[in-house]
């Protein structure tokens, strides 16, 4: 249409999100690539330490039981008292 102002590709919130979102990504694969290193060291200096364990049942289960009865109650109480602080209108 003639006569109609186009609007700007980059608005001014965005001017500094777009940006942001690319240094973010660019430090997450950068830490990405030094953990890859850092394992592949750990690795061949002291191979022992990244064996698995023997008794990782024993470890995972009481862990995923202990997340899984803990986790409800605390959200819930969490939740309750966030909306009890929130003023009402």
């Amino acid at each position: 249409m003639k006569g109609t102002p186009k609007e700007p590709l980059i608005d001014g919130k965005s001017i500094f999100f777009y940006p942001a979102i690319v240094l973010s990504a660019g430090w997450t694969i950068l830490n990405i690539l030094k953990m890859i290193a850092y394992i592949d060291q750990l690795k061949s200096e002291s191979p022992t330490c990244t064996m698995s364990n023997p008794n990782r049942l024993a470890i995972l289960i009481p862990t995923v039981l202990a997340v899984a009865i803990v986790k409800k109650p605390l959200e819930t109480i969490g939740y309750d008292t966030f909306m009890k602080l929130i003023p009402v209108k």
